[in-house]
């Protein structure tokens, strides 16, 4: 009989996966005790263009070298089922020069295949951040 044929031929396609930040390193809120030697953001699918911008706390840039896209066709991203991430899409950028201890910000803009474009942020420390009254 054709007409499930009809119906699922006729059938919307599924919308496609907007590209979302699974993992970075370093990662949100991390405290590192050395510089980092590069940035590492993991996305949801294939990302076709990204920037990044790394900026001290007082808000002066830091120096990144150029943005590399690639794709790794399996990531693991924690631990059980759902850790597996097929065909991720790797951003990365190498920190050319040491970074002083304090607070960073890292502001990242990337699209997919799919043209939509996603943005955020987050922060990471590099050494040990001095705790009032302590």
């Amino acid at each position: 009989m054709t007409v499930p044929f009809l119906i699922s031929a006729f059938a919307p396609a599924p919308a496609a996966r907007h590209l979302h930040l699974l993992a970075s390193t370093p990662a949100a809120d991390a405290t590192l005790n050395r510089s980092p030697s590069e940035i590492r953001l993991i996305f949801s699918a294939r990302v076709t263009v990204a920037s990044l911008n790394l900026h001290e706390a007082g808000g002066r840039r830091a120096a990144l070298g150029r943005v590399k896209l690639s794709v790794s066709p399996r990531v693991s991203i924690g631990q059980g089922p759902d850790s597996v991430v097929h065909n991720a899409g790797v951003v990365v950028a190498v920190v050319p020069q040491t970074l002083k201890p304090g607070r960073y910000e890292l502001r990242w803009k990337a699209a997919g295949s799919d043209g939509h474009a996603v943005h955020n942020h987050f922060a990471f420390t590099v050494g040990r951040t001095a705790v009032p009254g302590r």
